[in-house]
């Protein structure tokens, strides 16, 4: 049995002899007021390089498609008399502070898991885009100019196309499961409610479909699943 003497000489952990709270650790998960400048390295390349594959694969898909003339709808009949819910756009871009999340709670190697799954979930997504080529069943509202700044920019900007799956639906959920397991309890009911709605807000500010919700909730528990699988 130790005795007293051998307790006091046993060498403080790296994170006890630098004084840093475990959540400021590099490598740790944990939330915290502040990340360490090496998370904040990481999640700034990271997330630079997953921009740029966004920009290559969801753009590329989308000119490929523009030109296309066998597009499928994809939609029960029904789901184009869904209301538009204006507001709803200020939940639809709630995902961008969702974004900047991750450092606060996840370290390094976790950062890593999640920016892998990211890029492999929009590869998958950008295939499926091509090889199924969809539009959208709602007539876009561009010119209503009593809509708030925020929806006017999508609808102008983003093109009809690239529906099914979900990449609002695939990147929300994705972060949301990464960030859910270093939470504390109030903070995942949170973070599930919160998922919840943005995944309703794609639909009330009619830029997808129900089934493009449903694929996007699909490809990233597949790809979640695929990735924990090989980190075995």
């Amino acid at each position: 049995m130790p005795s007293e003497s051998d307790a006091q000489q046993a060498p403080a952990r790296p994170d006890e002899r630098l004084g840093v709270p475990l959540g400021m650790q590099p490598t740790r998960d944990g939330w915290t007021w502040w990340p360490s400048r090496v998370r904040w390295r990481s999640y700034l390349v990271l997330g630079l390089s997953l921009d740029l594959l966004f920009l290559v694969v969801y753009g590329g898909a989308n000119l490929i498609n523009q030109g296309r003339s066998d597009h499928l709808q994809l939609y029960l009949p029904w789901e184009a008399d869904l209301p538009l819910v204006p507001a709803f756009i200020y939940v639809y871009f709630s995902i961008f502070l969702l974004f900047v999340l991750p450092p606060f709670a996840l370290g390094v190697p976790s950062l890593r898991r999640l920016a892998g799954q990211l890029g492999l979930a929009t590869l998958i997504a950008g295939a499926v885009f091509v090889a199924v080529p969809t539009t959208i069943g709602f007539v876009s509202p561009a010119h209503d100019l009593e809509l708030p700044m925020p929806f006017l920019l999508i609808t102008r900007f983003d093109l009809p196309y690239n529906l099914v799956p979900s990449l609002h639906v695939v990147y929300g959920t994705l972060t949301s499961l990464a960030l859910l397991r270093p939470s504390p309890g109030w903070a995942r009911v949170l973070l599930s409610v919160w998922l919840c709605l943005m995944c309703g807000s794609v639909v009330l500010v009619q830029q997808h479909h129900l089934l493009d919700v449903a694929g996007g909730l699909l490809l990233a528990l597949l790809v979640r699943r695929f990735g924990e699988t090989r980190s075995r």
